[in-house]
């Protein structure tokens, strides 16, 4: 999903974020998930999508702080003081381990929140400075005088320290799909229909899903019908209705944003298979980030993505 894209740019950018505030790294990963989790859905408060960077750091520094009160948190104390030992290194290495982090904690603590979060960012979020200056929401200039001071400040020595500690935890594939795997287990998508048993038909013929609930008619006149996207994709729940009005995420009388994506090994022939079937689709495209793609209207005009990976 398009998600998974600007999740792989941020990821790291809200987990600085979130260990600016905390300093404790599973606590960091914890609140970074969290604000993924609740940006997904609550996407529709974004206005303007060039913001969605600022938008996810100020969603995730409200995490983060509610998080603090709420817990008592006392800032860098379990950075300081709490000693991880591992089965592969001596009580020896570990301790020498720790004494570096607390230096290195000691010494970013000396900084003021904005500064620290300069240096936070610079070292694990992947970002460049203008990109950083977006996220944070203050200019590049700002950001550049920031990390230069952080650097004064903290020392040559001390701030490639915090360099290499900070960029030993940032995080991966693995973290992205942990969130993603939230999101699945309880995203729940309607789609109005016009006639939901000819619908179901339709996205288990042309598309390959799976229908979770047949389609059912109620005595007050409802009918619906649940189905699952792919083979783990989120449930979708196909709802009857007069409403000629079409589904889709557009903002501000703009284009009309897709709701939802699927993803094929082969854009082009799986383009060609449905053509062949009648099915309505649009040309075909191929641009950064997301390759080759083309859009696909079901028979009451809802709007959706095949992707290629």
């Amino acid at each position: 999903m398009a998600y998974e894209v600007l999740m792989r740019k941020y990821s790291n950018a809200v987990f600085a974020t979130a260990l600016n505030i905390l300093s404790d790294f599973h606590y960091a990963e914890d609140i970074a998930q969290d604000a993924f989790f609740k940006a997904w859905f609550r996407l529709g408060e974004l206005k303007d999508g060039d913001k969605f960077g600022s938008w996810l750091h100020t969603l995730t520094r409200r995490l983060a702080i509610d998080w603090v009160r709420k817990n008592k948190w006392k800032r860098f104390e379990s950075a300081e003081n709490v000693i991880e030992f591992s089965e592969t290194e001596t009580v020896e290495d570990t301790y020498i381990l720790q004494e570096t982090r607390r230096s290195v904690w000691g010494a970013l603590n000396q900084l003021d929140e904005n500064h620290r979060l300069a240096a936070v960012l610079y070292f694990i979020s992947g970002l460049n400075s203008r990109e950083i200056s977006e996220f944070v929401g203050v200019s590049k200039n700002t950001i550049e005088s920031r990390i230069r001071r952080a650097k004064l400040k903290m020392k040559k020595e001390l701030f490639y320290m915090a360099g290499e500690t900070l960029t030993e935890h940032k995080l991966g594939a693995e973290f992205e799909e942990k969130v993603i795997k939230r999101v699945l287990e309880v995203a729940c998508l309607n789609l109005p229909v016009s006639n939901v048993e000819a619908s179901t038909q339709w996205y288990v013929t042309h598309l390959g899903c799976t229908v979770m609930r047949p389609p059912q008619r109620f005595d007050d006149g409802n009918a619906n019908a649940l189905i699952r996207l792919g083979g783990g994709g989120p449930a979708v729940w196909l709802r009857e209705s007069s409403d000629s009005v079409k589904m889709d995420f557009s903002r501000n009388g703009g284009n009309g944003l897709t709701i939802f994506e699927l993803r094929t090994e082969n854009v082009d022939e799986f383009y060609e298979q449905l053509g062949k079937e009648g099915v309505n689709v649009f040309d075909r495209q191929n641009s950064l980030p997301c390759g080759k793609y083309f859009k696909v209207a079901d028979p009451d005009g809802n709007t959706f993505t095949v992707l290629e990976f």
